[in-house]
């Protein structure tokens, strides 16, 4: 692999640039500075095209507009430029924290109260509690099988296990509604880009968003299921069959649908 082709796959894979950003960045990289036009030739992409990507460059901070005209476009220095682009990746980083922080601070309230309500009792029959991560997934198929109307998910993963997906195969069939919330999908292996297409097809409705601040499901508006993964690793799930929580979470989601994008196109990033 040539040296640039592997700064290409760098900027992809570690920073998160668009290919057609990667061929813009690397030709200004090479040259004083670059007409539009000139991108567009060195690059094969249209003139429209470039001007959106140059756009997103501007934005990113790893390039300025040459001094004295607005048409011709220069490449800062990597310095600077990779300076610019970490630091919105940290202010994005602390501003996921801080959400995730919120959410889960909304969760312990709703759940003090349940907790402290039947704290000298052994059990408590509103909260469930399923050890390991497959526990949790096996907890989830088993409250997809008992849904009756709708189950809603919002997960940070590309894709749920294919057990559970197969679980929603079974509910759709049943006429269950199955609202999903995923990461926007364009790095799916070919089995499961597969499977979503032919839910999406069967019933399932698909939005993504950018970046879901918390996985976590509702089913019939009344169980709320959550995963949580301790700082050493060790993953439970926390399941709660009472209102005040799941109303909490169950608005949260509707306010994440409500913001993601629609009409998503299921792409394979990976083969099978």
């Amino acid at each position: 692999m040539s040296k640039e082709a592997t700064l290409a796959k760098q900027l992809e894979e570690l920073l998160g640039f668009e290919s057609d950003e990667v061929a813009a960045y690397l030709a200004l990289n090479k040259m004083k500075d670059l007409s539009t036009g000139e991108i567009a030739s060195l690059t094969r992409l249209s003139v429209s095209r470039v001007g959106r990507v140059l756009d997103g460059l501007l934005k990113k901070g790893l390039i300025i507009k040459a001094s004295g005209t607005e048409h011709r476009f220069v490449a800062l220095h990597p310095a600077l430029a990779l300076h610019n682009l970490f630091s919105a990746f940290q202010e994005e980083q602390v501003a996921r924290i801080r959400e995730k922080k919120r959410y889960v601070e909304g969760l312990v309230s709703a759940l003090t109260p349940i907790h402290e309500k039947h704290r000298d009792s052994t059990t408590n029959p509103k909260l469930m509690t399923s050890v390991g991560e497959t526990g949790f997934w096996a907890k989830m198929i088993e409250i997809i099988s008992a849904t009756k109307s709708t189950h809603k998910f919002a997960t940070t993963l590309p894709a749920p296990p294919s057990a559970v997906r197969q679980a929603y195969e079974e509910a759709l069939v049943r006429g269950v509604e199955i609202l999903l919330l995923l990461p926007v999908p364009e790095k799916l292996y070919s089995e499961q880009a597969d499977h979503l297409t032919r839910l999406v097809e069967n019933g399932l409705r698909l939005r993504a968003w950018v970046d879901p601040p918390l996985t976590f499901c509702v089913s019939d508006t009344t169980l709320v299921g959550l995963p949580l993964i301790s700082d050493e690793g060790e993953y439970a799930g926390v399941w709660a069959l009472d209102t005040s929580v799941s109303s909490h979470f169950n608005d949260h989601f509707d306010t994440l649908w409500s913001k993601a994008k629609d009409n998503v196109k299921i792409t394979v990033r990976y083969g099978s």
